[in-house]
């Protein structure tokens, strides 16, 4: 049997505001190679402060068979380039990039001297079969589907049909200690990630969805999702989880079964779901009821923009009107908090547009009293996407290589710089949006930032009220 290292990066800021996130793509994609009796061992730069010393180390005593890096696209792209880096500097193990970056770029990705191999979309198959390959000669490269390899040339084989989660092995929590990962949310001090489907129906034009998921929505059944939670619950003593799903309520009847055989359980938890408000807005108020009653105690929802032209452009399906009227609904429930994401900074967004999401944010803060606004974002391009070639046409040109994808950056307006004052408001809406509630409280596991954030909350709140951004000297912090 192999030994196989993974490393999970950094992910930029929120590795200095956050504990570290649960590596949930990892552990779905040692699963299958762990139950066949290989020895994975994960390393996570957010963990292990001296990562870089523990990862020569383990080159040096143990020599694995491969290393494998995943990365998002953006900051922690640094992380992952500096392990594969150090790996190749000092040895010959091939080093294999997966995640979303590297199913989004397969091509780019493989680029580099420092990477071997790439694995697009579900890893699951692919980790299995490569480290079946380096350690038996079988199967060859050319004969595993998913995976991106070079001989000299670059070559990316076809993807095979997506997985039954049904058919997979449960998450191997066994690989990670899982304390680090126990993170505030919700109000709740232990709160572990989970994932009970991947994929998302609906085609919103600004989603990576389209070309990692091809829209596709699979799921586990909800005799597995409370196999799971009975699992950590009696072995680790959690109780409160977050579903990190895109789209967790697409099948009602999943759900309500899920509620059925939650309600059976001798044990109280806490949940967070993030999902549709469309998809929500299909429960009846007694199927709602019963949700909330099991555990359901956090809903977040992407709204995205305030301004009708917008949503319409972006496909969102989904009205204004609706998202206030599930914020009314969701409102009478004292246990519920409710959390919206927004964007600015869209192709062909004006100022109008803008302040119409800071119009519609207010809006929902002032319904109700346990509503938060996530950070809003400002708008980044995944490429493959409607929006993504809407950028290209207004003149957006994408990094070329890993390092400049490393150095891509969250926090600037990339459509909107040719228009400076556009530009400034998108800058000054999102770094306002960051303390006008209390979600660095909610979700946050810094108390300084939360000290800060308390602090500049009054400014906040007066600038979205009367949707005033000027003299913003403030807004300098979130550069």
């Amino acid at each position: 049997m192999a030994y196989v290292l993974l490393i999970n990066p950094k992910i930029g800021i929120y590795s200095k505001v956050f504990k570290p996130f649960m590596p949930l793509s990892l552990l779905a994609a040692a699963a299958l190679a762990d139950q066949e009796g290989h020895t994975i061992e994960i390393l996570d730069q957010a963990v292990d402060k001296n990562w870089e010393q523990t990862l020569l180390n383990r080159i040096k005593t143990r020599n694995p068979v491969l290393v494998g890096i995943t990365s998002m696209t953006g900051a922690q792209l640094k992380g992952a380039i500096r392990a594969a880096e150090l790996t190749r500097q000092n040895s010959s193990i091939p080093v294999v990039f997966g995640g979303v970056h590297a199913s989004l770029f397969p091509e780019g990705t493989l680029a580099p001297d420092y990477v071997d191999y790439v694995i697009v979309g579900e890893g699951e198959t692919a980790l299995s079969q490569l480290v079946s390959f380096l350690t038996t000669g079988s199967p060859e490269p050319d004969r595993i589907q998913n995976l991106g390899w070079k001989n000299p040339d670059i070559n990316v084989n076809p993807r095979a049909p997506f997985h039954d989660m049904n058919a997979l092995p449960d998450t191997p929590f066994h690989l990670v200690d899982i304390k680090p990962y126990l993170h505030t949310y919700f109000w709740e001090k232990n709160v572990i990630d989970l994932e009970s489907s991947r994929g998302c129906p609906y085609n919103c034009g600004f989603c990576y969805n389209e070309k990692y998921n091809q829209r596709k929505w699979r799921a586990i059944n909800p005799q597995k999702m409370v196999g799971v939670i009975r699992n950590l619950v009696t072995n680790y003593n959690v109780t409160n989880f977050l579903y990190i799903d895109d789209s967790f309520f697409i099948d009602k009847q999943r759900v309500m079964d899920f509620v059925s055989l939650i309600e059976q359980e001798p044990y109280t938890i806490k949940m967070g779901f993030q999902g549709r408000i469309n998809s929500l807005a299909k429960f009846s108020d007694s199927e709602l009821e019963r949700f909330i009653n099991a555990g359901a105690v956090f809903f977040q929802f992407g709204v995205e923009s305030g301004s009708p032209r917008i949503l319409k452009l972006i496909n969102k399906c989904l009205t204004v009107e609706e998202a206030l009227d599930m914020n009314q609904r969701l409102k009478q429930y004292e246990q519920v908090n409710t959390f919206y994401n927004f964007m600015v900074g869209l192709p062909t967004e004006t100022r109008d547009d803008v302040l119409a999401t800071v119009d519609v944010a207010w809006k929902l803060l002032e319904q109700n009293p346990r509503a938060y606004l996530g950070t809003i974002h400002l708008y980044k391009e995944y490429p493959g996407t409607p929006l993504y070639r809407m950028a290209l046409d207004e003149g957006y040109t994408p990094p070329k290589t890993l390092e400049e994808w490393a150095r891509y950056d969250w926090q600037s307006v990339i459509l909107r710089s040719h228009d400076k004052d556009l530009s400034k408001l998108c800058r000054a809406v999102s770094a306002a949006s960051y303390c006008v509630d209390q979600k660095i409280e909610m979700l946050g596991d810094s108390r300084i930032a939360g000290w800060i954030s308390n602090i500049y909350r009054p400014v906040a709140r007066f600038r979205f009220k009367h949707k005033f951004f000027k003299w913003m000297p403030e807004a300098r912090i979130f550069k």
